[in-house]
């Protein structure tokens, strides 16, 4: 186990973790695309059908009696034959879809036009905690539009503004083992999203600048009955700042910033109506750095430095964890063997091995990443 200084002068400890959770999932997507003129018009459409299917295991798991799970002293060094595998299902989804998307151009190019939709059908089926009977169907059919507009007022310029509509998977209770409906699923809801923007290209520099809007209804748990329910809506408004060049041939920068103020609204009796939705940071940042080595050809080094400020875990906001910093490390070699390319890479994830909590929805929480390696060999044929 490993243990380090905790709050209120208790110590967290790590021991061995298990996986409780089994999910498997298969897709599959064809399409066609194609050019044609109306007029000056150029029109690119493109049309496109998907399914996606996904199973999810969580109620096939059973722990002794007395396990500790108090966040301050976490034990989960117990016996193997105290987890146990069987095939009740948790939750099973289907989607299937059909997408139709025209991007119209004019002759300057200096105006483009983004029309599109897309038809989709989603069943959800939820099954019992020991019996695996179904517990709750949903099958319905929903239909999303999509529309965005890009001005060029010059060739490195570029102005755009977008409105989409999207559909996500239900939530599922997966981390407040106590509520009284732990393991149920939801039936997908509706995203609404509105965006604008600029990207400048300097020539060896490009940056981006955004300001999004997004809201979607999400689980609130009611304090009295200790279940969840869909009964608010989260709404998501930020700014990001990206950027990314090659200020010298052979070195590389890249990097990002964003704002993000996300908030609970018309949950019930406005009880946590100007909260901080759970597992959001206001601040994220990234920057990375790639530099190639001109006396081994082939040798790339690369170095990333992700920062993501404090979060809570609810919605009540009485709980939160601390914000973390993480440094990573890398190299890739690119050569030839027998004629074939390959290339050889090896990554240090977290190099300063440091212990901390991400933040999750519903009284969640894990540990982050701990310091990784990753080695691997692809081929290009």
């Amino acid at each position: 186990c490993m243990s380090w200084p905790g709050a209120m002068g208790k110590r967290l400890k790590s021991c061995k973790l298990l996986n409780n959770q089994v999910n498997k999932a298969d897709s599959g997507e064809v399409g066609v695309r194609g050019k044609f003129f109306t007029g000056d018009l150029k029109h690119e459409l493109t049309v496109g059908a998907n399914r996606i299917h996904y199973t999810r295991y969580m109620n096939n798991r059973t722990v002794k009696s007395g396990l500790k799970t108090n966040l301050w002293d976490i034990d989960f060094q117990v016996p193997e034959n105290s987890y146990s595998w069987s095939e009740p299902k948790n939750d099973e989804n289907t989607f299937t879809g059909v997408a139709l998307t025209d991007n119209i151009t004019t002759p300057n190019e200096k105006w483009q036009f983004v029309l599109g939709g897309r038809e989709q059908r989603v069943k959800v089926d939820t099954y019992g905690t020991k019996t695996g009977a179904e517990k709750t169907h949903y099958d319905e059919s929903v239909f999303t539009p999509a529309f965005a507009v890009v001005y060029k007022p010059q060739k490195n310029i570029s102005l755009y503004a977008n409105y989409m509509q999207g559909l996500d998977a239900g939530d599922s209770l997966v981390t407040d083992t106590d509520a009284s409906n732990y393991s149920e699923a939801f039936a997908p809801f509706k995203t609404k999203q509105y965006e604008v923007g600029a990207k400048y290209d300097f020539g060896k520099w490009a940056t981006t600048l955004s300001a999004f809007d997004i809201k979607s209804p999400t689980l609130i748990e009611d304090m009295a009955t200790n279940r969840y329910a869909p009964n608010g809506e989260v709404r998501h408004r930020g700014i990001e700042w990206n950027v990314v060049g090659e200020p010298h041939k052979g070195t590389r920068l890249m990097g990002g910033l964003m704002f993000l103020d996300a908030t609970y609204r018309n949950t019930e009796g406005g009880l946590y109506d100007g909260n901080r939705v759970a597992a959001t940071s206001r601040w994220n940042a990234v920057m990375g750095l790639e530099q190639d080595i001109a006396s081994v050809p082939g040798l790339t080094l690369t170095t990333n430095l992700t920062y993501n400020s404090s979060a809570y875990t609810n919605e009540a906001n009485s709980f939160r964890v601390s914000p973390w910093a993480t440094w990573d490390l890398g190299a890739s070699y690119k050569f030839k063997a027998g004629g074939v390319p390959l290339t050889l890479r090896g990554d240090v994830y977290n190099v300063t091995n440091r212990n901390y909590w991400r933040a999750l929805q519903n009284n969640g929480v894990f540990l982050g990443k701990s310091r990784t390696f990753l080695f691997s060999l692809t081929a290009d044929f």
